[in-house]
This record gives structure tokens, C-alpha cells and sequence, in this order.
């Protein structure tokens, strides 16, 4: 007689599903999420390959394949969305599950029941020569029920690594885990949509500011991910570097409060209009006052701090060295080199070559030496944000 599970073993499931749910809940990152999810649903039933599927309107994208088996099958979510989108209806598995929101068992895919309501697709594995044979395929549904994405498992391995079906007793367990991963897909989808909504409204903000007093074209974007690139080369952690991406922008946002008169005189500057002009940066620092985002608040540091010098030569306070914030300093490289590599109206781009010899020239009176060094081994990842960014 079957007597179910023990209470060992629904104790095991609770806290495989916990420690899960906390995981899910604990990743922002969209992709590192998507690849976290295949990961641990392959773990608990032993699959040995999967793909997860994201919903987009009636279609179903590619966005992680996992394969143990054939690891040169793997792809993660940016080379996964290149597959061909499996559509929502009965001619797959995928595709069933993500209409009826119900899970599917199957031991063999090439021996379907007969009157089977869907088909299995043999598509893939034409084209990659793998054999699908045991499937277990689950709904990612929210709350309210709506399908957000599809999980689908293959081909399951028992305890000794033998080929086997999947345990029907483990269907319930990776329900719940997959509607623990469709609500964790959805706050993360939302962080990421809310996050670039604040990040357009960074640039445009800041491209309103630099267009006051020249033509800037995409400078704020290449200065934003010249010091986002330069952060991480300089060994700060993923989350610092994507706030300095959103602060860098706002470097000159101070300038709003500088009188035409004076941003776009032609000629030379009075002491007195230069004494405005470098206000600039204190403006900008009232303007970023009291905010407790961090971009924000790294913001009001580089708006106050960038046009200050290591040898202590700058403004607005003669900081010098290590005094001056690390954010500021890395903002004073890329936005000079962006300034000089960049054509204006009233000057010809010079070659980056030139650029990097200028700011090697400088480093140490002007610039951070080991700022200037870091920027200067990041050559294949300057040219792919100048051609993406290009004007």
C-alpha cells in the first residue's frame, strides 16, 4: 500500500523550497534570474538538460538552454532570443503548457499517447542531433494565473545516472517552485522596466544640461558607459558600477543654473564669468541634494567633485589625491576623453590613440594614474560603446 511521502521527506521538499524562494526573491538581475531558475529545477529532478521559455504576447522566447550532456547546446539569454520563438498553441509541448497552464508528465516524446491533445516538436532536435526522450514541462503562472513563462525539463537521470522518467511525485513540489519563479521573474521584469524608465530620464536630463552650451550628440551615454566599463576593470563590484553608470551622466547638470550669457559667450571669459562658470559644479551639487538613491547620491559627489585635480589644481575646494572621491575621478577621465575623441562644431575628433597619449601625458597633474591606467587597457570595450553610441 502506498503510505505517500514521509515526514522526512515533505521536510526536505519545505526547505528545498524555501531556501529557493529566497534565492528567486533575493536576484534583480533579469538574466542571472532566468539562468538561476533552469538551474535549480534541473538540480531537484535531476534533469539533465532544460530550456526555460519567457512569455512575450502569444509567442514563447528562448531565454536560457541548459545540457549537461551537449554543454556546447548551452545558451544563455542573450544568445538563447536568437532561436526561432515557439508560438502558443498545440503543436508543441512548450506551447501547450503556456495555453492551458497545466503541467505535463511525458516518459517518452516520441511515443505520445494516442489522441494526444498536443505534439511534440521534434525541430530541435533535428537541428542539434540530442534526443529528447522523458520531459516534465511547467507552468509559470503569477498569482492571478496567467502564464508568464514555461519551464521544461528533459530527459531525467535516477540516482545512479541511468536514463529514467521523471517522478510524478515531484510534479506539485515544481509547481510551487515554478510560481515562485514567475512572481520573482515579475518584480524583476518590473525593477529592470522601472530602472530603465529612471535611467532615460538620467540621460535625457543630462543631455538637456550639456546641449545648453554645445552640441553633445551621444556624449552622455559614452561618458556613462565608458566609467560603468572603467569601474569594474578597476575591481568595483557589478551594483557600484551600474549606479555610477546612471550618476556620470549628471556630471555637468549644474550648468541649468549658468546664464547663457556666459555658457555660450564665443569669446574668452572674464575672471569674474569664469569664477560663474565653475559654480557649475556647486549648482550641481545643490541640485542633487538630499536624495537617498544611491545614484543619485554618487550623482551630487561626481557633479561637485569631477572637475577637481589630483595635483590639487582644480575646483571648487583644491582637493587633491585620493581626497577627491574615486567616482569623480573616474568621471574626469572618460568625460575628457570623450571631449577630445568626439567632433564638435567647432573642432575635429583626434584619433583615440592620440586621446590615450594625452591622458597618459596628464596623469598625475590632472588625472589618477591608476584611473588613467585602467581606461587605457580597455581598447575593444571603448570601441564597441563608440560604435553603439556613436553621433
Amino acid at each position: 500500500m502506498d503510505r505517500g511521502p514521509s515526514i522526512a521527506e515533505i521536510r526536505n521538499q519545505l526547505v528545498q523550497l524555501t531556501q529557493i524562494g529566497i534565492a528567486l526573491t533575493a536576484e534583480r538581475d533579469v538574466e542571472r534570474l532566468l539562468d538561476r531558475i533552469l538551474r535549480e529545477a534541473r538540480r531537484i529532478t535531476r534533469a539533465e538538460a532544460g530550456t526555460l521559455y519567457v512569455r512575450e504576447g502569444e509567442l514563447l522566447r528562448f531565454s536560457v538552454v541548459q545540457n549537461d550532456a551537449r554543454p556546447e547546446l548551452n545558451l544563455g539569454p542573450r544568445q538563447a532570443e536568437t532561436l526561432p520563438p515557439v508560438p502558443i498553441d498545440d503543436r508543441s509541448v512548450a506551447g501547450h503548457v503556456a495555453r492551458t497552464g497545466l503541467p505535463l508528465l511525458i516518459d517518452d516524446a516520441y511515443a505520445l499517447p494516442g489522441g494526444a491533445a498536443y505534439a511534440f516538436n521534434t525541430g530541435y532536435d533535428e537541428r542539434t542531433g540530442y534526443i529528447t526522450r522523458s520531459m516534465m514541462v511547467l507552468p509559470m503562472r503569477e498569482p492571478d494565473g496567467s502564464v508568464i513563462g514555461v519551464v521544461q525539463l528533459i530527459n531525467a537521470r535516477g540516482r545512479d545516472g541511468e536514463p529514467g522518467p521523471f517522478d510524478a511525485a515531484m510534479t506539485e513540489l515544481m509547481l510551487a517552485v515554478a510560481s515562485q519563479a514567475a512572481v520573482a521573474l515579475h518584480n524583476a521584469q518590473l525593477a529592470a522596466r522601472l530602472r530603465k524608465a529612471y535611467e532615460e530620464t538620467v540621460f535625457r536630463l543630462a543631455r538637456a544640461a550639456e546641449m545648453r552650451d554645445k552640441d553633445t550628440g551621444e556624449h552622455v551615454r559614452r561618458v556613462a558607459h565608458y566609467a560603468r566599463a572603467l569601474a569594474l576593470r578597476l575591481g568595483l563590484g557589478a551594483e557600484r558600477a551600474d549606479d555610477l553608470l546612471l550618476a556620470s551622466p549628471l556630471h555637468d547638470v549644474g550648468k541649468i543654473a549658468v546664464s547663457d550669457a556666459i555658457l555660450r559667450k564665443p569669446g574668452k571669459l572674464t575672471p569674474e564669468e569664469r569664477a560663474e562658470m565653475e559654480r557649475h559644479t556647486i549648482y550641481g551639487a545643490e541640485l542633487l541634494e538630499g536624495s537617498d538613491l544611491p545614484p543619485l547620491r554618487l550623482a551630487r559627489e561626481i557633479a561637485l567633485n569631477h572637475h577637481e585635480r589630483w595635483d590639487g589644481r582644480g575646483y571648487p575646494r583644491g582637493l587633491a589625491g585620493t581626497d577627491i572621491p574615486l567616482a569623480a575621478r573616474i568621471t574626469a577621465v572618460v568625460d575628457v576623453f570623450d571631449a577630445l575623441t568626439s567632433r564638435r562644431v567647432y573642432k575635429e575628433a583626434i584619433p583615440l590613440a592620440r586621446a590615450f597619449e594625452i591622458l597618459q601625458r596628464d596623469a598625475g597633474g590632472h588625472f589618477d594614474p591608476e584611473v588613467v591606467a585602467a581606461f587605457s587597457t580597455l581598447g575593444r570595450e571603448v570601441d564597441a560603446i563608440r560604435e553603439r553610441y556613436a553621433d
